[in-house]
């Protein structure tokens, strides 16, 4: 009832977003505003800190006023009926026994679910849909810098006391805070599939996929493959040379901690392009420009900020964090030890009507061409013939097969049933 379009969300490391719509699932979507006076639609998730009470950080209501008489009052917090000091800062959460974030706390209290439920193949795609809008509002903020040409521009003689809080065009057309939260992004979705494997390994009821364990890995990395192929993440910027360059996601995901903040690198820079490869050749910056990128790469290693201390060059880890998450689901794909080998087929043939599953990453594979812009990857022995019917843009399925077995079932007995699964 608190909680509602109106309601702030105030990021104390010098963040207001504003509330515009509670979505049935308990979603939040606000309004997010930036130095470049661009707006853009953001959905609540870790990447925007809660804080700690003493900061006042967290969803905020405006404080009634009332008048009595000829004063206006403001209303007390015993009078408000909603009001929580404690509500949004407990040290842990739980939904129907399930160990939660804040974050999915809130997304629970809002959409009245009495349990947590998990989705994976559903939710890897939106997340990394989602992660795709992010890279998307990039570009066009680093546009911005780009069309004023202060990529151009001499190189400061120093960068401000703090990174994160600054004025003039650094504020304006610098990318340290968006570049933060961008990378926090990948962070939530690398630790969602950590969480999905465990609470799936240790037969939680909350994930919602009746098959094994090693079933959904395969499925999850299939939306998620299927996510960074449609054109949502496809991506391209100019270069210095007025040519386009083109991104895949995982092109942005390798370079995420290579991305400069800095408005006065050139756009190849800006976009993490090796200095020793091709695509760099046409950045124009002089060797003071190179030199700044290269003492900046600590700060760049930054995911959360910080606006209370001053950030110096050596300020940030080392090393950036691990949050790849095409780089995770492949590593788990790959430790799966239930997958057959070359040689260990099924001693039975498949039915007409078998489902189809795909087999990790690093097994004898045979590419099956059919009429579509998608290759069928089954293992297979080389005897083996299969007809398969595309019924939708994803699922296919076997209308006739000859030769020995060739899917890898929920055991390695692999039970054939009638029906579908995502490829």
């Amino acid at each position: 009832e608190s909680l509602k379009p109106g309601t702030l969300f105030y990021d104390p490391n010098g963040h207001v977003l504003l509330v515009y719509e509670i979505a049935k699932d308990g979603s939040v979507l606000m309004l997010d505003g930036h130095p470049d006076n661009s707006l853009t639609v953001q959905t609540f998730s870790s990447k925007y800190v809660r804080g700690r009470a003493v900061t006042g950080g967290g969803f905020r209501n405006f404080r009634p006023l009332i008048q009595s008489g000829s004063d206006v009052i403001r209303v007390k917090n015993e009078w408000l009926p909603y009001f929580s000091a404690s509500d949004q800062y407990q040290k842990s959460y739980k939904v129907g026994g399930t160990l939660v974030t804040y974050y999915e706390w809130v997304k629970a209290k809002l959409s009245g679910a009495t349990d947590i439920k998990y989705d994976p193949l559903k939710q890897i795609f939106e997340k990394t849909i989602g992660l795709c809008g992010e890279i998307s509002e990039r570009i066009k903020s680093v546009n911005a810098a780009l069309a004023r040409e202060i990529h151009l521009k001499p190189h400061p003689e120093l960068l401000p006391e703090n990174i994160f809080g600054a004025e003039g065009e650094w504020e304006s057309y610098s990318t340290p805070g968006r570049d933060s939260r961008l990378k926090a992004s990948f962070r939530e979705v690398f630790a969602y599939v950590k969480k999905i494997s465990t609470l799936k390994k240790n037969g939680s009821s909350s994930v919602k996929y009746q098959g094994s364990f090693e079933h959904m890995i395969l499925d999850m990395q299939a939306q998620f493959e299927r996510a960074i192929s449609s054109p949502a993440c496809k991506f391209e910027y100019q270069k210095s040379d007025r040519r386009f360059q083109r991104l895949t996601f995982e092109n942005v995901e390798n370079r995420l901690f290579d991305l400069s903040f800095d408005p006065y690198h050139c756009p190849e820079l800006r976009w993490g392009a090796l200095q020793d490869s091709s695509e760099f050749e046409s950045c124009r910056d002089d060797q003071i420009k190179i030199d700044w990128y290269n003492l900046e790469s600590r700060l760049r290693n930054i995911i959360d900020r910080d606006l209370t201390k001053p950030t110096t060059l050596d300020t940030g880890p080392d090393l950036p964090e691990e949050v790849r998450v095409s780089w995770l689901l492949k590593s788990i794909v790959q430790e799966l030890d239930s997958a057959p080998t070359p040689g260990d087929f099924p001693k039975h043939e498949p039915k007409r009507g078998s489902i189809c599953y795909p087999i990790r990453e690093g097994v004898e594979l045979y590419k099956l061409p059919i009429k579509s812009d998608l290759n069928i990857k089954t293992f297979l022995n080389t005897e083996t013939r299969l007809k398969i019917k595309r019924r939708s843009l994803d699922f296919f399925k076997v209308t006739s097969a000859q030769g020995r077995g060739w899917v890898l079932g929920d055991d390695l007995n692999c039970q054939f049933e009638s029906g579908e699964a995502l490829l």
